[in-house]
Parts: C-alpha cells; sequence; structure tokens
C-alpha cells in the first residue's frame, strides 16, 4: 500500500500571526516502494517567476532552491547555522566576507559555476533596470543600495556600478565587502535571490529564459517542462554533484488553486502530495487521518498597509487593534499558529529575548497609543479612548481574498488601504527532492531587529510597530 500524507506550507487567512506551529499538513507520502521514484504533488498556484532575482513568493522559491545550488544552507532551529553547498567555505573579517566555491558545481550545460557567474548576477539584480523588489537584499553590501538607486537619465549609474563592493578573485573565490560587519550575512546567502543566472541564457533569451526549453540551472533537478497554469515536471539532474543521494526520479507539480479540488485529486490517488492547502471547514477532519502530517515553520504573516492611502498613524493603529489574531488562529488557521508580537518569531535564536522588547505595546501603552494626539504630520488622530475599533469603520477597507502575485500586488495598488497579506522576504531552508519536495521552511529574520525606523523617537518607534500590524 502507498503511504500518502498531507503537508500544509501555511495557511494565507493567518493574517498577521506568526506561522510557528504551522502547517506543512494536507497531502504527501514519499513511503511505499515506488519503484519509478516519481512525486506527484498540487501546488496552488503557478510560480510568478523563476528568476532568481525576480522571484518574491515561497511558491518560486521552492522550485527555485530544487533547480539551483545555493551558496549556503540553513540547519535546523533555532540556530539557522549557515552550512556549505555551493560554497565549500567561507571567513568573516569585520565586514569582509570571502567565499570559496566548490569546483564542482556544474550549470546543466556542463560549464562550471564560477565566481564572475555570481558578480554578474548579483550586479543585475541590484540593477536600477530590472528593478528586482528583493534588491534590498542585497543593501548590507557596500555600493548596491546607490547603484539600485540610480537614475539612469541623470546618473551615470556604471560608475555606480563598479563601486559596489563584489568581486571575484579568480574562479573560485568571491569576496564581499558589507558596509559594516553583519554576523548574519552568511546565513542571508540562503536566500534565493543570491543564486546565480547562467548569463549566456539571460543574454539570449532576455525575459524567456526561465522557459523549460531556455533555462539553465546547477541543482539537483531540471525543469523538463513547464505548462503554465497547469504544471511543471522537474526530473532529477543525473550530472549534479550530489546526484547520488538524490532518490527521486522526477516530480510532477500540478497547479491546481481550488483548495476542494486538491483535496479530492488527492483522495483520489492523483496526487501524493497535497501543498495546495486545506480549507478551514476540512483541517479538523482531515487532521485526524494517519496522512495528515504538521511541521513547525519559521515566518510572520502581516498586513502591509499603504501609507500614502490611509496617512493617519492612528488609523493604523487602530487597524491593528481591531485584529483579533487568537480567533484567527482558532476558528480560521487552526494548526497552532501563535500569536505575533513582532516581525521576529519566537523560534529563531534570540527571538524570545527579542519579544521581551517587542514594539507592540502592552496594556498601558496601548491605551495610550489609543488615545487621540496628532501624528507626525500634524493630524489629529481620531480615535476615542481605548475603543480603537471605531476608527477603521467606514474606512474604505477592502477585504483581500488571496491571489497570487503579482496580481496581489496589483491589486493593493488599487486598493483605498492598500492592504497586502504576505511573509517577509527572507532566507528559506529547502534541500534537494531526496527525501520529500517541500521541505520545512525556515526564514531567518536579522538578528538585529530594528524596532524603530528612527530610534530614540517614541512616535516613529510607534508608528513602525503599527504598520507592521503584529498580533495584539
Amino acid at each position: 500500500m502507498r503511504k500518502r500524507s498531507i503537508t500544509w506550507a501555511g495557511l494565507v487567512l493567518a493574517l498577521a500571526v506568526v506561522v510557528g506551529g504551522s502547517a506543512l499538513g494536507a497531502t504527501g507520502a514519499i513511503g511505499h516502494a515506488n519503484r519509478a521514484q516519481v512525486l506527484k504533488e498540487s501546488i496552488g498556484a503557478e510560480p510568478p517567476s523563476l528568476d532568481p532575482g525576480l522571484a518574491t513568493d515561497t511558491t518560486s522559491a521552492n522550485v527555485l532552491l530544487n533547480i539551483m545550488d545555493p551558496l549556503v544552507k540553513l540547519g535546523p532551529a533555532p540556530e539557522l547555522k549557515a552550512t556549505p553547498s555551493a560554497a565549500s567555505s567561507w571567513t568573516v573579517k569585520g565586514a569582509t566576507v570571502t567565499l570559496n566555491l566548490r569546483h564542482d558545481v556544474r550549470w546543466t550545460t556542463g560549464a562550471p559555476v564560477h565566481a564572475s557567474d555570481y558578480v554578474w548576477s548579483w550586479l543585475r539584480t541590484i540593477s536600477p533596470q530590472l528593478g528586482a523588489d528583493y534588491a534590498y537584499q542585497f543593501f548590507g553590501i557596500k555600493g548596491a543600495e546607490a547603484y539600485n538607486s540610480c537614475d539612469p537619465g541623470k546618473t551615470d549609474c556604471n560608475a555606480l556600478r563598479s563601486k559596489v563592493g563584489i568581486k571575484a578573485l579568480g574562479n573560485w573565490k568571491l569576496r564581499i565587502q558589507l558596509t559594516s560587519p553583519q554576523a548574519w550575512f552568511p546565513q542571508q546567502l540562503a536566500h534565493n535571490s543570491f543564486l546565480p543566472v547562467n548569463k549566456a541564457a539571460v543574454t539570449k533569451y532576455g525575459s524567456h529564459w526561465t522557459e523549460a526549453k531556455n533555462i539553465v540551472t546547477d541543482g539537483a533537478f531540471k525543469l523538463s517542462s513547464w505548462k503554465h497554469d497547469a504544471s511543471l515536471t522537474l526530473v532529477k539532474n543525473t550530472k549534479w554533484r550530489g546526484a547520488k543521494s538524490v532518490k527521486l526520479n522526477k516530480v510532477v507539480l500540478t497547479i491546481i488553486t481550488d483548495a476542494t479540488t486538491a483535496l479530492n485529486a488527492f483522495q483520489a490517488n492523483r496526487n501524493d502530495v497535497d501543498s495546495t492547502g486545506l480549507n478551514p471547514s476540512d483541517i479538523k477532519s482531515q487532521r485526524k487521518h494517519s496522512y495528515f502530517h504538521l511541521w513547525k515553520a519559521l515566518g510572520t504573516y502581516y498586513y502591509g498597509i499603504n501609507v500614502k492611502n490611509i496617512t493617519n498613524v492612528n488609523q493604523r493603529r487602530a487597524m491593528a487593534f481591531g485584529i483579533n489574531r487568537a480567533q484567527i488562529i482558532k476558528y480560521i488557521a487552526q494548526l497552532g499558529q501563535q500569536p505575533a508580537r513582532g516581525f521576529t518569531p519566537a523560534g529563531i535564536a534570540g527571538g524570545p529575548t527579542i519579544l521581551k522588547h517587542a514594539y507592540f505595546p502592552a496594556s498601558p501603552l496601548r491605551q495610550q497609543l489609543a488615545r487621540p494626539r496628532p501624528d507626525r504630520h500634524g493630524s489629529p488622530g481620531p480615535v476615542e479612548g481605548n475603543r480603537p475599533e471605531r476608527e477603521h469603520q467606514g474606512a474604505g477597507v477592502e477585504a483581500v481574498p488571496p491571489v497570487p502575485w503579482p496580481a496581489a500586488e496589483q491589486r493593493r495598488r488599487r486598493l483605498p488601504a492598500g492592504v497586502d497579506l504576505r511573509l517577509p522576504g527572507c532566507p528559506e531552508r529547502s534541500r534537494p527532492l531526496d527525501v520529500r519536495f517541500r521541505e520545512q521552511q525556515h526564514q531567518l529574520v536579522q538578528q538585529e531587529v530594528r524596532q524603530a525606523c528612527c530610534p530614540g523617537e517614541q512616535d516613529c518607534e510607534r508608528d513602525q510597530a503599527l504598520r507592521a500590524l503584529p498580533a495584539g
């Protein structure tokens, strides 16, 4: 009998809730002797992009981190230590990080992956021409933010490009000059933004370089087919440096956006893994089955607010206070998530200490914040007493059902409130598909948490806290 299980990658409706007891539990299993070693999985969305420089979502990242070979991977929580992958070792001296690259990492064309490939890829990602959302991942590197902010019509961007602190020292050594010592930087390299891209493929095919017939990668699997809005097929890269450790020969990812349809497909044995997710009404019944598995994952779901549309800081505070995280967890998420008090999950090293000083207000400060007072622009806050829920009534806030990127981003910009629900951009832990495709994901939050946009200014600190909309 073939063993199967349910895996869950995090309930998207768990608004502003730490996914600390999250869910990878809805369908899946690599158990029984599947001699062909083929895994069939449903996923809940079309990957918006398989370009490491443009991918900003977990669906794309899960695929990328299996068809590409990251420089480092993250070890288990809470330490999340950087462990060697495409980089065999590294040294850190103050603000200088030097990576020693493996000699056996090769593109699917057979050519070796050199340090110059990383330099070209990273400069492409932070270039003003690409306009990558995750360019900020590189802002800890000297000169990266200045280059990314360059206006080609007003400034010599090539001059700024040449000042970015990334340099190839021969084929196998990469030197990175940071803006300051950053203890977390080796861990940050696990993020999919730091994956290299093949210059020849990008140059030849432009925006179409990620199509299955054009893409060149360097990981444990190859993208053999991508039928948009239908399915993706990954096949084992037999020439990958660790191919002997990869047990699967093929992974078929069927795109099923509807939770009921995905569950029906799983129950009909058409898929081994259902990572589309479950409807809240199905969670209780499905948890009783042996195929349901729940793994912890680190991350924080949060609301992002378009502050240009909701300029009053007290109104944003009221919206934050109006969200009952505990009820969302109990009645919607139902998977043991923990209410967030800030961006930092408690499950990582230093998390509990950071949360002792979390910027979400305790009761006395909460009442103080709810009282009317001018915001930084001089506008009086109309919130009355400690009943902040009055503020958001009639505020023109439209409920946003979960939609894939970039559609969610386009919708967010049109909304009066500009509400956006997503996970922060953090490194994710993923291993090749030798055990299961959907690995437990760990999200790294910088160990040096910025608790205020203007340190020392109480108003700005509180404003920053409420923009994040952590749990109350």
